[in-house]
């Protein structure tokens, strides 16, 4: 049996129904990682627009600084840290087409 996936393409062994199983548990992964993207929210910001404080769940509310060092470790791997022209570490989603879910 040959099976496609968002365009991916192999070969399987396995009977249909244990293939589709497979799928839908991969597909309610990344449903679940998408959401939990999602509820990492900006808390508080400086009047010049700079976001100080994240409410991460399970976590509270972080500093800037805080949220940065656990992107640094990989805690959070839908994000990354730029610097600014001041070089403070700004914590960023990373790029996936939707403006929804970026940090404001």
């Amino acid at each position: 049996m040959i099976i496609a996936v968002r365009g991916i393409q192999w070969r399987s062994a396995f009977p249909p129904q244990e293939i589709h199983s497979a799928v839908d548990q991969l597909w309610i992964a990344a449903k679940e990682k998408t959401m939990a993207r999602k509820n990492i929210t900006v808390s508080r910001e400086r009047e010049s627009g700079l976001n100080t404080h994240f409410k991460v769940p399970g976590q509270g509310e972080i500093t800037r600084g805080e949220f940065a060092n656990q992107i640094e470790r990989g805690k959070h791997p839908d994000y990354h840290v730029v610097r600014d022209p001041q070089g403070r570490r700004i914590p960023r989603s990373n790029p996936d087409g939707s403006r929804n879910n970026n940090l404001d």
